[in-house]
């Protein structure tokens, strides 16, 4: 009598968001040697303070200095808004897009703060608040105006960080700024790209509907 052992499928793993978990993943391997292996690692490489067009590093800390985190605290309370909101815009806008928001609000967030600012700065908050605000604005619908959610947002977290700039706590909240602004540009072309879109859809649906209603029909 034979045993039939019934085969386990194991489910696909994808890397279904590259920029958002390529970014997730070297922030987690800074924080890690800066943590257990490599003092001021992060302070060292992955934040900024200075530029000098003379020094190569300079060009790579106008980036990195977003995957830099002072604690675990500072660390997971960033990614973890990024893990959430992030793979969900990757899928729907695409890889280069994200790539670009990331990109832009580290860069401005940067040239803010080796222009205008009397300390450095580290960590991936310009880019979450990036984030929550394309996530509350490319959440509305076409024709709807201006979402709530994103009047909501405005409310609650960036009004907050104007009040910030006058307060000494040692958090950069005109990077905040930087990345509400950026998301909210990247929020509302996204929104306007995927009505463009629908219509497009809808009305590709109406002439293949008058196309045919045109068609010569036999009477039953």
């Amino acid at each position: 009598m034979k045993i039939s052992i019934p085969k386990i499928s194991m489910p696909n793993i994808t890397y279904n968001a590259p920029v958002v978990l390529t970014y997730t993943l070297i922030a987690f391997l800074v924080f890690l040697i800066d943590a257990y292996l490599l003092t001021d690692f992060s302070k060292k490489y992955f934040s900024v303070a200075s530029f000098s067009f003379y020094n190569p590093m300079d060009y790579f800390r106008m980036i990195s200095h977003t995957m830099g985190h002072s604690g675990w605290g500072h660390f997971f309370g960033n990614i973890m808004f990024i893990a959430a909101l992030g793979p969900i815009l990757e899928s729907k806008y695409g890889s280069w897009t994200m790539l670009e928001m990331f990109s832009i609000t580290a860069v401005l967030s940067a040239l803010y703060t080796v222009c205008l600012s009397s300390t450095g700065m580290y960590g991936g908050s310009g880019i979450v608040f990036a984030l929550i605000v394309a996530a509350s604005i490319t959440n509305s619908k076409e024709g709807n105006g201006i979402p709530l959610t994103f009047i909501l947002i405005i409310m609650i977290y960036l009004l907050k960080e104007v009040g910030g700039l006058f307060v000494d706590d040692g958090i950069s909240h005109a990077g905040h700024l930087i990345g509400g602004g950026v998301g909210a540009i990247y929020g509302f072309a996204l929104l306007k790209e995927n009505d463009e879109e629908i219509k497009e859809v809808y009305k590709g649906e109406m002439n293949g509907v008058k196309s045919v209603g045109q068609i010569p029909h036999n009477k039953e």
